[in-house]
């Protein structure tokens, strides 16, 4: 299941602008490599809870873009699209 797992990653980064996967139960984010570096960061700095997506979000967006996802997550939209910007590591808006 791990290899699977790694497989499955490592594919998405491949292939992608961008991923960040979220556990629900534990709260555990992954962020991929192309995710980071859209944002000029590492996957290192990404394990600094301090640059978790919320924390990035823009102050004008924060509200919309966590309301969306209650509402995904309960189940009153089938998916999760919101647009938002993030900090970049230079401290631009992106």
């Amino acid at each position: 299941m791990r290899e699977s797992d790694k497989r499955f990653r490592l594919t998405l980064d491949a292939t992608s602008d961008g991923v960040w996967d979220r556990n629900l139960v534990t709260g555990e984010t992954f962020y991929g490599n192309n995710w980071a570096r859209l944002l000029g960061y590492t996957a290192d700095d990404m394990k600094n809870p301090a640059l978790g997506w919320k924390k990035l979000l823009h102050p004008d967006d924060k509200i919309r873009a966590l309301a969306a996802v209650k509402e995904n997550l309960s189940g009153r939209t089938e998916h999760y699209n919101v647009e938002f910007r993030l900090r970049n590591k230079a401290g631009q808006w992106q």
